[in-house]
């Protein structure tokens, strides 16, 4: 992955991990099924310097609308609200989640994961059984801020399932 010090490295970077993502012949599976919606892209930082970075890029004016900034799992998470949405398997991607390096100095540079939700009128547990019928590797993961099930794809990427938007998780807490 180039490092990125432009809103262009970004968009170029971001639509080269969701076509690649894309191409993955199980998303496929589950994007032709037409049963979830894309929620966001992830980028983990490898140090506080780069988040700083990244988010002062994500922020410019005409990039994005808005930006929440708030402590997850023991490091700054910030989720921005782009202008122009990504192109994804599964819609439109307006959400970007910016994770800075976690305490244990454990992430790299880079796209990490894309999350998806179910369509209105279907249901999460239905995505997760099409979900564990399309991915052979797929979890359950329990964290303390959220549950999800994450499908392992090729390259490391991870297809995020979700119950909602994060954004509606975020309106909820700031109540």
């Amino acid at each position: 992955m180039a490092e990125i010090q432009s809103i262009e490295d970004f968009y170029r970077e971001a639509s080269s991990f969701l076509s690649f993502l894309g191409m993955q012949s199980r998303a496929q599976i589950l994007q032709r099924q037409e049963v979830a919606l894309a929620d966001h892209v992830s980028y983990k930082c490898s140090s506080h310097e780069m988040f700083e970075a990244m988010r002062r890029i994500l922020e410019k004016e005409g990039v994005s609308n808005w930006v929440h900034q708030a402590p997850v799992a023991g490091r700054p998470i910030a989720y921005f609200r782009l202008h122009a949405s990504l192109p994804s398997p599964f819609g439109g991607v307006f959400y970007v989640e910016l994770a800075d390096q976690k305490p244990d100095h454990s992430q790299r540079d880079g796209f990490d994961h894309m999350e998806i939700y179910p369509k209105q009128g279907v249901l999460y547990d239905v995505l997760v059984t099409k979900a564990i019928g399309a991915f052979p590797n797929i979890r359950k993961v329990e964290r303390p801020h959220h549950t999800t099930w994450d499908a392992l794809l090729e390259g490391g990427v991870i297809l995020r399932l979700t119950p909602e938007p994060l954004v509606e998780k975020i309106k909820r807490e700031m109540g």
